[in-house]
C-alpha cells in the first residue's frame, strides 16, 4: 500500500493577502519588526496600504535603512507583491473602521 501524501492547500493569490496586517507579515522577520511598527503607527497597516507605497517612502519610514526596505521588498515579492502596486479596488477591512472610532 502506498504512502498518502498530505493534501497541501494551493497557496494563497498574493490579492488574498493584502488584508494581512504588516506586523504579521514581518513577524518572522525580527529585525523588521521596528520597521512594521513604523509602518502601522503611519497608518500602513495592512499590506494593501504598504503595497501602495513607493520604495522612497518605505526607505524614509525605515529611517533610511536601506536593508530593511529591501527585506522587505524582497518578502513581498516572494509572496507575489511588490511596492507600487495599483490595487485601487483594494479596502481596509470593515473592523478597521470600528478600531479607528474607538481610538
Amino acid at each position: 500500500m502506498a504512502a498518502s501524501n498530505p493534501v497541501t492547500p494551493p497557496p494563497a493569490h498574493p490579492t488574498e493577502l493584502l488584508d494581512l496586517d504588516i506586523v504579521s507579515f514581518c513577524a518572522r522577520r525580527p529585525d523588521l519588526t521596528e520597521l512594521a511598527f513604523t509602518l502601522a503607527d503611519h497608518g500602513h497597516v495592512y499590506l494593501g496600504d504598504v503595497v501602495r507605497l513607493s520604495e522612497y517612502t518605505v526607505l524614509d519610514l525605515a529611517n533610511g535603512r536601506r536593508d530593511q526596505a529591501t527585506m522587505l521588498r524582497l518578502m513581498l515579492n516572494q509572496c507575489g507583491l511588490r511596492l507600487e502596486l495599483p490595487s485601487s479596488n483594494w479596502q481596509a477591512p470593515a473592523n478597521d473602521q470600528l478600531a479607528s472610532e474607538l481610538d
